[in-house]
């Protein structure tokens, strides 16, 4: 990954992405969008979450060094999984 993006991530920030490729069942490609422009990264996937061509997700940002993303399940997974919903 290009230091300059590296850089560009927070820890604790959300971003999403689409899954362009997938390169076997733990690696896929990912168009994600850090600082306004779409950027490409590869990254293992080590959840239970099989994604597809064309998936979106949203991932959060755990680690820098090395960046490391956490999966974010998406609102209506979340809601049939009884996680709360609020909105103020």
């Amino acid at each position: 990954m290009k230091s300059s993006m590296r850089a560009s991530f927070k820890l604790g920030q959300e971003i999403t992405g689409q899954v362009l490729e997938v390169l076997d069942t733990r690696e896929v490609i990912l168009r994600v969008f850090v600082t306004g422009s779409p950027e490409l990264i590869r990254v293992a996937n080590e959840s239970n979450h099989p994604l597809a061509r064309g998936s979106r997700v949203r991932l959060r940002v755990t680690a820098l060094e090395p960046i490391q993303f956490q999966y974010v399940d998406d609102v209506e997974t979340q809601r049939r999984l009884g996680h709360i919903d609020i909105s103020i």
